[in-house]
């Protein structure tokens, strides 16, 4: 996982992925937040060769941009 440059740590952010065993099959895949941030404030995705940044705002919502 690339950790953007000027992202911080989140206070007290747990660092293990949290994903939901015993699912229906062909249920999305369901991801704690805190396992994919990892104390990050931002993470980088990279799909299709493209770079899409996820954060978490001072209002505790996500944000997607491209």
């Amino acid at each position: 996982m690339t950790h953007d440059k000027g992202a911080e740590p989140r206070p007290g952010a747990q660092t293990m992925d949290k994903e939901t065993s015993g699912a229906a099959p062909g249920a999305p895949r369901e991801i704690d937040s805190a396992g994919l941030f990892a104390g990050w404030n931002e993470v980088i995705i990279v799909h299709n060769g493209g770079r899409y940044r996820l954060r978490i705002t001072r209002q505790d919502k996500l944000i997607l941009n491209k």
